[in-house]
């Protein structure tokens, strides 16, 4: 592993150019479940649902969410990921880039509310869990 700006004028090295010519975080190198070759996945979401399809080797379904058995908890998951994605990380990289914490502090707290307990929707972790985790710790 290997920590890449996220922003800024530092630049990426050529290698990473390499992985991904759009130049977006965070990418993922990764062996396939399907015995592929390693799959090259440039994309927050794409990678968790990456995970969740169990396209990739090392999430041992523990993210899986049968949208059939358990549609509650499916809803919900797409219901945080769709807010994490249009609210918090707009707000969220408005911050980093020096905008204040202010907006962020108050989104937070208003979405408090919404946690099932004691992660996002319940009693385990799930894929929304991971997407929101860069905003919460």
């Amino acid at each position: 592993m290997e920590e890449i700006s996220l922003y800024g004028a530092n630049g990426k090295p050529d290698w990473f150019w390499k992985l991904n010519p759009d130049g977006t975080v965070p990418v993922l190198v990764a062996a396939t479940a399907k015995g592929r070759s390693d799959a090259i996945i440039a994309d927050s979401e794409d990678i968790l649902n990456s995970f969740v399809a169990g396209d990739v080797i090392g999430g041992n379904g523990v993210l899986t969410c049968d949208e059939n058995q358990e549609q509650s908890l499916f809803q919900k998951q797409q219901w945080w990921r769709d807010t994490i994605q249009r609210r918090v990380n707009p707000i969220g990289k408005s911050a980093v880039l020096g905008a204040g914490k202010t907006k962020l502090y108050d989104l937070l707290h208003d979405l408090n509310s919404e946690v099932v307990g004691p992660y996002l929707c319940g009693d385990r972790v799930t894929v929304a869990d991971c997407a929101a985790f860069p905003f919460l710790w």
